[in-house]
């Protein structure tokens, strides 16, 4: 079992792991675009911006797949509608981020330690894929925050005295990631 936390410790590496993604848009922000060529990432945007006319009436299996993606469409929809295109564009990629790296974080400090931890992040926040996953506006980044956090929800009821909100929690995450 790994030590005991030391919370200066901790905060510095969640300041660190939150600073990454800041970084890497200062370096170069070609990652946080969608491609010209792939017709879905810009369909989530389309959404993201007219969330109240998802689809032509009469459309029904473009409906039924829309309301399959409600768990990434509303929160991108209600960033667009309280934010400009590209603050809105930022904040969803820093709140896909924050639900990957943060509770993947917390799942490997729980089983492999502080300093372990810390490390997988980092790999994990500067990763090319994950950043490519995370910058552009497809389902796939949302599935994998859904995922990490149903992996912490897990985790922390596992720690907890009382598990059943956790575990309440690990089932809307992994509901949402189903679709």
């Amino acid at each position: 079992m790994p030590a005991a936390p030391d919370w200066k410790t901790e905060k510095r590496d969640l300041l660190c792991l939150l600073g990454i993604p800041v970084l890497l848009l200062l370096i170069n922000s070609v990652w946080l675009s969608n491609k010209f060529d792939d017709a879905d990432t810009w369909l989530y945007y389309g959404h993201f911006q007219r969330f109240y006319n998802p689809a032509p009436a009469g459309d029904g299996v473009l409906i039924d797949y829309i309301r399959t993606r409600l768990p990434y469409i509303v929160p991108g929809a209600a960033l667009y509608w309280l934010l400009s295109d590209g603050a809105a564009r930022v904040a969803l990629m820093l709140l896909v981020y924050c639900c990957t790296v943060l509770p993947f974080w917390y799942v490997m400090r729980a089983h492999a330690g502080r300093q372990a931890a810390f490390a997988a992040s980092c790999l994990l926040a500067t990763d090319m894929f994950f950043v490519r996953t995370i910058g552009w506006q497809y389902v796939d980044g949302a599935v994998i925050a859904l995922q990490a956090m149903t992996l912490a929800f897990i985790t922390a009821a596992i720690r907890s005295a009382s598990p059943r909100r956790y575990y309440m929690l690990a089932g809307f995450t992994a509901a949402s990631m189903v679709f």
